[in-house]
């Protein structure tokens, strides 16, 4: 059996979004959201995901950590 394997890193990805309250006053909330990145390292992982925010404009966020995840293949 050949299997072939993909290099994907998970890329957690810190976002500060501001909400209003009853009383109206503004909260800052730190969400997390994952993202897998297709990378050759942690470091390309994050790399990739910041050449990705920029193309989307994302605004206040920090990437927390990319981890390594093994896939045998991507099935569409």
């Amino acid at each position: 059996m050949n299997e072939k394997q993909f290099e994907w890193y998970e890329v957690d990805v810190e976002f500060i979004t501001e909400t209003e309250g009853r009383n109206g006053d503004v909260k800052q909330r730190v969400t997390t959201e994952k993202y897998l990145v297709n990378a050759t390292s942690p470091t390309e992982a994050e790399a990739n995901f910041n050449a990705y925010a920029a193309e989307k404009q994302f605004v206040d966020f920090r990437t927390k950590k990319a981890v390594e995840k093994k896939y045998i293949d991507v099935v569409k």
